[in-house]
């Protein structure tokens, strides 16, 4: 009966080792650019100042009134052009006003205002850039239509493979110190593979599904029981032409929605729509509370969390934000760049034991 358990383990072992070696070794440079980018994302605010130092070159914390962001944006406005949001940034930062062309597939552009003097930081193209093809790599490969499933599937086949690693690794006598050890004579890719995925492996693996998730929108709606039609509608309406002449004043809609929010610090203004005559102002809280003025008749209201394009639930807005850090924390961000970076360290090492391998297999053969 020992003997049949033994064999049973063994079979099962060798299962898991085919599954992480061919795996690995098939989709390592598919893991790698989607690791890389995964990380750049986190990193990107950090990477946009750097690149772009201009638009940070803010003179302090003073405020001006929204009027005059306003005002001081469409003086650098195309023709056509209308403003469809302002942001804040968080801490210290410009503030940037969206602007939109009425014509369909227009692109959109920023403009980044020093928030004490209103002045114009710069002006830019979200849709292009380096970072909007890092966006794009990250989320669909570049491939279109289906890229987008590509991505998912590639998700489930990292999960499995963090899977595998970890069943690999555990140890099977001498305890997990001795399991986390560095072993003499293994050569460095190998304790390296082994060490780093299994301090790496359960975020990965968490951020793998998460990923899929995300990149499967209907097998995630009817899993968590979101309505997907409420949060293509919502979408549907903040991204239609801002309205040419809102009724009310930015200002005054600021004051109107304050008491429904009293503390909280106002983060974005949504102008309204030819779609959705509302303003949506939404504050830094979690859940993101937001504040719904009615363009006609000045009346306030708490409207919904902000949540992620493919629903309202509160599965998919935690679903996005584990993904993505939104909202995590400096411990968490820094845990997915690290394991974006994983992928990258785990197909060099792999494909370093794998060649080893097979090198001394070979040498082994009778000539």
């Amino acid at each position: 009966m020992t003997g049949v358990r033994s064999g049973t383990r063994r079979s099962a072992r060798r299962w898991w080792w085919t599954v992480h070696k061919w795996g690995g070794l098939l989709l390592a440079a598919v893991f790698a650019l989607i690791g890389l980018s995964g990380t750049t994302l986190v990193i990107e605010d950090g990477l946009d100042r750097l690149i772009h130092p201009r638009r940070y070159a803010v003179t302090g914390e003073g405020h001006q009134s929204y009027a005059r962001y306003l005002a001081t944006a469409r003086t650098v406005a195309q023709p056509g052009e209308r403003a469809a949001n302002i942001v804040r940034s968080v801490g210290t930062g410009p503030l940037t006003v969206t602007l939109v062309s009425r014509s369909a597939g227009a692109a959109r552009r920023l403009v980044y205002l020093d928030p004490a003097t209103a002045r114009v930081l710069d002006v830019a193209t979200p849709a292009g850039g380096v970072m909007r093809l890092v966006h794009r790599l990250h989320g669909s490969l570049l491939v279109p239509v289906i890229g987008r499933t590509i991505v998912g599937w590639v998700g489930l086949a990292l999960a499995l493979s963090c899977l595998s690693g970890l069943v690999l690794w555990w140890p099977r006598s001498g305890g997990v110190r001795r399991a986390l050890s560095w072993r003499r004579g293994a050569g460095v890719a190998a304790n390296l593979h082994r060490l780093a995925g299994a301090g790496i492996a359960l975020p990965l693996l968490v951020l793998a599904l998460t990923g899929a998730w995300i990149s499967f929108p209907n097998v995630a709606a009817a899993l968590s029981g979101e309505d997907r039609t409420r949060g293509a509608a919502r979408l549907a309406g903040m991204l239609a032409p801002p309205l040419a002449r809102p009724a009310l004043k930015i200002d005054a809609v600021v004051a109107r929605a304050r008491p429904l929010a009293p503390a909280a610090p106002l983060r974005t203004i949504i102008l309204p729509t030819e779609r959705s005559a509302d303003w949506t102002l939404a504050y830094d809280t979690q859940p993101m509370l937001t504040v719904a003025v009615a363009d006609d008749s000045g009346v306030a209201a708490r409207g919904l969390v902000l949540g992620s394009v493919a629903g309202d639930s509160s599965v998919g807005q935690i679903v996005r934000r584990v993904h993505d850090g939104t909202g995590m924390g400096r411990v968490w961000n820094g845990v997915i760049a690290l394991a974006g970076l994983a992928p990258t360290l785990f197909g060099i090492t792999g494909v370093a034991l794998w060649w080893r391998r097979r090198v001394t297999r070979d040498a082994s053969r009778p000539a």
